[in-house]
Parts: structure tokens; sequence; C-alpha cells
């Protein structure tokens, strides 16, 4: 499949987000940079029904052998890892934490925390980022 974003040809690693406006594949690299940059725009699909409340209208995530299909919010949560214990609990109770995406390197196992949401590894000017100015601090050193 090819990133929707960067264009390249992946046939492993591509996720798949699939809602009311049509399906859309993103690289995992694209799909970090999209999460962090604000750019993920869902919209819920009434067909589709939300794997923790059972409601209709939600967003399908796949990536490899995972499927999630969650309510958009949630869905972001789930992408920046960064679900609240409740959905996490839900999502393992279905799903297992054998999942990559609810793995115990990204969430506490015992009391559901995120452990490394992307919203705390990147601050606010992630876009407006000089390399040149990172690279002149290097030096600087």
């Amino acid at each position: 499949m090819k990133c929707e974003i960067c264009g390249e040809v992946k046939t492993n690693s591509t996720e798949v987000i699939t809602d009311n406006k049509g399906t859309t594949c993103y690289c995992p690299n694209c799909m970090v940079d999209a999460y962090i940059g604000g750019k993920l725009d869902f919209e819920n699909n009434p067909e589709f029904i939300d794997d923790i409340t059972g409601e209709h209208g939600a967003v399908k995530y796949e990536r490899g052998d995972e499927q999630y299909v969650l309510e958009k919010e949630t869905m972001l949560r789930l992408i920046g890892y960064n679900l609240d214990p409740d959905e996490y609990f839900a999502l393992v109770d279905k799903y297992g934490n054998e999942q990559f995406m609810l793995h115990d390197d990204f969430y506490d196992e015992f009391d559901g925390g995120a452990i490394q949401p992307l919203d705390d590894q990147y601050d606010d000017d992630y876009d407006d980022y000089d390399d040149d100015e990172y690279d002149d601090e290097q030096e600087e050193d």
C-alpha cells in the first residue's frame, strides 16, 4: 500500500484509517508526523460500531493483524499512545496486551497509565523546529 503523505510503498508496516471520508494509508513515520502536527482529521462513520462503547459512529484503524474501531477522539489517543486507563483496559480485555498499540512499552499493564504518549515527546514548536539552530547549539557544546 502507498503512503498518502510520502508516497512510499510499504507491504507490511502500513497503517490504514477508514472513516466516513474513505480509506487513507500511512507509513508509520508519516502517521506519527501527521499526529504530532495535528493533521489527522477523522470523521466518524455511522456504520462502524465502537469497540469500547458499542455505539455507532467510529473510525477503523488497521496495522498488520491489528484492527480497532473507535470513536475519533479515542482513536487519536490510541495513535498517540495516550489512552486513558479505562480505554486501555477495555481494549486489553478485548484484544490482549500483546498487540503493538497496547504493548507494555506504551502503557503500564497494572494501572493502565500511558508511559510514552507522543504529546509528551514533542513540544508545541514541532512544526517550527529549525535544524540549523540545533546544529549551531551542538557546535557550541
